[in-house]
């Protein structure tokens, strides 16, 4: 099995892996907007809307946000791309907790 580190990542991959098999693959992101960074850290995922919630450390523009992504999946439902739908920020949540929020669960839809 292959090791992957931050730099065979680099900035803005989310991985995918196979239990039955260990298979590792970086999943394709849509719709991102190339000026943005994406450090990702805690993630949740809606099951019920296939919506993955992401918590990201956008480093070029210093704020703190929270990125709303779409699952593709494939027919087995393994998920085989992101599609990007929206990024939720705030002034005040910047200036409080900026690079410093790490995980996220999701309560309720968006």
């Amino acid at each position: 099995m292959k090791n992957f580190s931050t730099h065979d990542a680099g900035i803005g991959a989310i991985f995918v892996m196979k239990t039955d098999s260990n298979e590792i693959k970086k999943l394709p992101i849509m719709n991102w907007n190339a000026e943005d960074s994406l450090v990702p850290h805690g993630m949740d995922l809606d099951l019920t809307q296939g919506i993955l919630y992401v918590i990201n450390h956008n480093f070029k523009k210093s704020d703190e946000r929270i990125e709303l992504f779409k699952v593709h999946t494939d027919a087995n439902d393994v998920p085989e791309k992101l599609e990007h739908l929206q990024s939720l920020r705030s002034d005040g949540f910047t200036k409080r907790v900026y690079g410093s929020t790490n995980a996220i669960v999701v309560v309720a839809p968006y």
